[in-house]
């Protein structure tokens, strides 16, 4: 996510206001594309995608689309995939009765049980398969291995126990032999679709995307009326940066046949995952119809506007449809965070408020609450959002971490420093957060230790902003030649930052350097002209190169300029918060930040 900087181009504690890496609790809403509900892994993957390729077998939540196991129990109901045309085998019904046994917890007595059967049937592949798919269904994922094993000794070429195998080693988190696994599964059989879709699926958990793209397109070959493949074929595609063979995948996705609203309200959520919102926007609206649209599509709608920068038409979309049990927490927080961005904070205060009720032991409603609080200057009201948050949800990461930004707000910058450091303790991968540690060190004199804290985010892949706030630290104790590497370094990779420039100014100004100070700052006021550390900077800069004329104008500018600042800042930091960065390569500039 873009890390926010206040306007003299010094570190913030707004600086990264959502860390980058949570439990599952949070991560979902808290560091998604829009905030609300799409996961992202190293700001790149959805969760939706990612985990459902091993979240049947630990146990979690059944998402829409299933793994596609090659075989599946069910209660008093055994179905294969490619086995028994004719009669179940004998040993059916006894297997029944130990798969009751591990259903009701008895683990010792169903293992005793599936032995037996083993000893009386020791040829039966079949029967080692489906012993093993139970143990996965129960969620003893070690004693499913071997079962496992046991078949594909007996029956090399058997593809059920390879796929189920690949499925069980991606529960337990060993991916690499997951992946040789399905991969043996999809030579064992070649025109095995589940077996491709399911090797995709592990594949966009190792962040293969290319790869994963062959997988489903594989599989999309092999069954073409299946949704499924092309969905993930779609995102794949979009993630490895082939955004034209995405949107042929979305576009077949909505050419199948059958009912259109569910298909296309999946392929906006992929787009709007993938930060192509006008793709998305565009779709819906072609394809909407006089019947009325699902909740689902009339939220992707609103995605795609909230990011574009419509505020408050995304806000008036969502009101159209009341949401089912299961999206009212998404639509509270989308309703909300366009309520505040249009500028309507009593309304966003009570959405959001309603959304604390419907999900009290989650803590992204506190954490919107509050900074729709700070925008409005009720700095104490959005502590005590925080503080209750706290109470229901102890160290959550994101709650510690709003909890510093307030304290930084107030002026109490160790109370801060002491909630970020919790929120660290909470989840160390927390780029935004090191830097704004960095930030408040930096602010109470103890330069080590916000140099160490800044050279931390910098190795966990901060924001170029982070850099930058690192070089003006540099500056501060007089490491200029290590201040400029880092500038030009920034400026390399982006000539439009217009914070580094200000910053660069800055230093060639401390090195009396003024003329290309005024060079550097000029170029930033080109880019932003309300910046008024820009025009505070160039007024030194004039005065030493005899422009005082010009510099008794920048001194004006620079007084107006920082009479808004304030505001302006409350402003940021609340976009920074409720409009996180897509995480789509291709991602569109929004109206928010145009």
């Amino acid at each position: 996510m873009k890390t926010h900087q206040n306007r003299r181009g010094k570190p913030s504690f707004f600086s990264g206001c959502s860390p980058r890496v949570l439990s599952h609790g949070e991560f979902a809403t808290y560091n998604s594309p829009s905030g609300f509900g799409r996961k992202r892994k190293k700001q790149t993957v959805l969760e939706f995608f990612t985990r459902e390729a091993y979240s049947v077998l630990r146990g979690g939540p059944r998402l829409k689309t299933r793994l596609k196991s090659l075989l599946a129990t069910g209660v008093g109901v055994f179905l294969f995939y490619s086995a028994f045309a004719q009669a179940p085998p004998s040993w059916v019904a006894k297997y029944q009765e130990a798969v009751n046994l591990l259903r009701g917890g008895n683990l010792a007595a169903a293992t005793e049980a599936f032995e037996r059967l083993w000893k009386a049937n020791p040829q039966q592949y079949s029967l080692a398969n489906a012993v093993g798919t139970a143990l996965d269904s129960a969620g003893h994922h070690q004693e499913a291995t071997d079962w496992y094993k046991r078949a594909i000794e007996l029956n090399p070429q058997f593809t059920s126990a390879y796929n189920n195998l690949g499925l069980n080693y991606a529960a337990q988190k060993d991916f690499a032999s997951a992946q040789e696994a399905l991969e043996t599964a999809t030579r064992t059989d070649p025109g095995n679709e589940g077996a491709f879709y399911n090797l995709g699926l592990l594949q966009l958990q190792m962040d293969q995307f290319r790869q994963a793209v062959q997988s489903f397109r594989r599989a999309h070959e092999l069954k073409p009326g299946d949704p499924d493949p092309l969905v993930r074929l779609a995102y794949a595609s979009f993630r490895s940066g082939q955004r034209a063979d995405g949107l042929r995948a979305i576009d077949a996705l909505l050419g199948l046949p059958g009912d259109g609203g569910k298909p296309l309200a999946t392929a906006a959520q992929v787009l709007n995952g993938a930060g192509l919102y006008r793709e998305a926007l565009a779709r819906v609206r072609a394809a909407r119809t006089t019947g009325s649209a699902s909740a689902r599509l009339r939220y992707e709608e609103a995605d795609a506007l909230f990011h574009l920068g419509d505020y408050k038409q995304a806000a008036a979309t969502l009101l159209k449809t009341e949401p089912p049990e299961e999206l009212r927490l998404d639509y509270h927080l989308l309703q909300g965070s366009a309520q505040a961005l249009s500028g309507a904070l009593p309304e966003a205060v009570k959405t959001l408020q309603t959304a604390v009720r419907i999900a009290p032991n989650r803590p992204e409603p506190y954490y919107r609450l509050a900074f729709v609080f700070v925008k409005g200057y009720r700095d104490q009201d959005a502590q005590g959002a925080l503080s209750a948050g706290l109470e229901a949800v102890p160290n959550s990461p994101s709650l510690l971490f709003a909890s510093g930004v307030v304290n930084e707000i107030a002026g109490r910058y160790q109370q801060a420093i002491d909630y970020v450091l919790r929120s660290l303790e909470a989840e160390p991968h927390q780029p935004g957060a090191w830097s704004a540690l960095g930030g408040l060190y930096g602010k109470v004199g103890q330069y080590d230790k916000a140099s160490e804290a800044y050279q931390t985010a910098v190795s966990q892949q901060a924001t170029p902003e982070t850099t930058v706030n690192y070089a003006d630290l540099l500056i501060r104790v007089g490491r200029f030649a290590e201040a400029e590497r880092l500038l030009q370094e920034t400026l390399e990779r982006d000539r439009k930052m217009e914070k580094a420039y200000v910053t660069m100014g800055k230093l060639y100004n401390r090195q009396k350097r003024y003329a290309e100070a005024r060079n550097a700052l000029e170029r930033a006021i080109r880019l932003d002209p309300e910046d008024a550390d820009a025009h505070f900077f160039l007024v030194a800069s004039l005065v030493h190169v005899g422009k005082k004329e010009e510099a008794n104008r920048e001194a004006d500018l620079a007084s107006r300029e920082k009479q808004a600042t304030r505001s302006r800042e409350r402003a940021a930091l609340l976009r920074e918060v409720l409009v996180p960065a897509s995480a789509g390569t291709g991602s569109e500039t929004t109206g928010a930040t145009q």
